[in-house]
């Protein structure tokens, strides 16, 4: 299911629609590639592969890492990164990216675990309420309190990967909690 556009392999992976009815607009995206007659259909006023980038959004970036012919494979690439269709980690997904921490670490240290890892930019009050999440959860706990700028110093405690039943139990908790409240 793939064209070629000069020496480049361009191939259909998803497709997003936006469906507008009556009071609504409905955005879809399916995972059903178009057929190879159709993409090269569609490709065919794309001459080069600059014009091609020219009116398409990038989501992600992967290097092609090839070993030399006369080399042995010695050791396994490391999996694609885990990420949502939008390009984006999800509450769940952070929260056993948290779980992989080593050691002591702080607010900031999660922070910038992600960044390196996943070039994935996450705000002070998103990183606050992953770290409240894996501690209701009994997940990490609080080594040391705050002392001055350095933050709360957290640690792992339980490193099992959040399954999703029970984050979807830590939701309802939260709207419980929430209802309870008002």
């Amino acid at each position: 299911m793939d064209t070629r556009v000069g020496n480049n392999i361009i191939e259909c992976i998803c497709r997003r629609y936006k469906v507008q009815t009556t009071g609504m607009i409905i955005e879809i995206e399916s995972d059903k590639p178009l057929s190879s007659q159709l993409n090269a259909k569609l490709l065919e006023e794309e001459g080069d592969i600059n014009e091609f980038f020219k009116h398409r959004k990038i989501l992600a970036l992967r290097q092609i890492i090839r070993p030399h012919p006369n080399q042995a494979k010695t050791t396994d690439l490391e999996a694609p990164k885990i990420l949502t269709k939008d390009g984006e980690l999800s509450p769940r997904q952070r929260l056993n990216q948290l779980l992989k921490m080593k050691g002591e670490f702080t607010r900031q240290d999660y922070i910038s675990y992600l960044f390196d890892e996943f070039k994935y930019k996450l705000n002070k009050w998103t990183s606050h309420n992953d770290i409240q999440d894996a501690l209701d959860l009994h997940k990490i706990e609080v080594v040391d309190e705050r002392k001055g700028r350095k933050g709360r110093v957290y640690r792992v405690i339980n490193q099992e990967e959040i399954e999703e039943p029970l984050y979807k139990k830590l939701l309802q908790d939260r709207k419980l909690q929430i209802s309870t409240l008002t």
